[in-house]
C-alpha cells in the first residue's frame, strides 16, 4: 500500500476509478446471493474473523531452545472455534500437557526432533481434534497458554471486525 493510503475507509467513502465513481456501502447481507441464489451485481465482499488471538511460547528454562506458537480463532460468520499450538526444540518423543489458564485441554506429542502440534476445533476435519467439553469459553487477550515448560500470553492479532462491500460502486460519469 502507498504511504498516503487512507486508513479511515468505510461506508459512505467516495471512490473513483477513471471515469467511474461511487460510494462504498455497508454490507447488510448475511450471504453473497439473493433469495433465488443469484449474486448481487458487483464486485467483492470480505468479512473478517470475529476473534483472533496469538501467543509466542518461550521456555521457562533459559538454557532451552524450545519455542512455539498458539493461536485461537472464532469465525464471525460460522461461529467455528479453532485452537492450535505447535512447538519445536522441545524434548524429543515426549507427551506435553497443553493448558489454558491452568485448565488442561489436551496433549501434544513431539517427534524425534522435538517438534509437535495440536489442533482443536469445534468443527474438526482431517487431523483436527474436537474441542474438549472443558475448553475455556472466556479466552481473551491476557489468557495464558502452557505447553510443558513453554508459556505465552494470548494477544489480539486483529484490531476489530469489519465488513466491506464494493457492490455499491456503480458506473457513471463524474461531473
Amino acid at each position: 500500500m502507498p504511504e498516503n493510503f487512507p486508513t479511515n475507509i468505510g461506508a459512505d467513502t467516495a471512490i473513483s476509478v477513471g471515469t467511474l465513481s461511487g460510494t462504498l456501502v455497508a454490507d447488510t447481507n448475511s450471504g453473497d446471493g439473493d433469495a433465488e441464489g443469484e449474486g448481487h451485481g458487483g464486485g467483492c465482499h470480505h468479512s473478517s474473523a470475529g476473534t483472533s488471538l496469538e501467543a509466542s511460547l518461550t521456555d521457562t528454562d533459559t538454557t532451552s531452545t524450545a519455542t512455539g506458537t498458539a493461536t485461537y480463532k472464532v469465525d464471525s460468520e460460522t461461529g467455528d472455534t479453532t485452537f492450535s499450538v505447535s512447538v519445536t526444540g522441545a524434548a524429543a518423543s515426549s507427551t506435553l500437557d497443553v493448558a489454558i489458564d491452568d485448565t488442561v485441554i489436551g496433549q501434544l506429542t513431539t517427534d524425534e526432533t522435538g517438534a509437535g502440534s495440536l489442533v482443536l476445533s469445534s468443527n474438526p476435519t482431517d487431523t483436527e481434534q474436537a474441542l474438549p467439553l472443558d475448553f475455556p469459553t472466556n479466552l481473551s487477550p491476557g489468557s495464558t497458554v502452557i505447553v510443558g515448560t513453554l508459556t505465552g500470553t494470548l494477544a489480539s492479532t486483529i484490531t476489530g471486525t469489519s465488513t466491506a462491500s464494493f457492490a455499491g460502486l456503480h458506473a457513471g460519469r463524474r461531473r
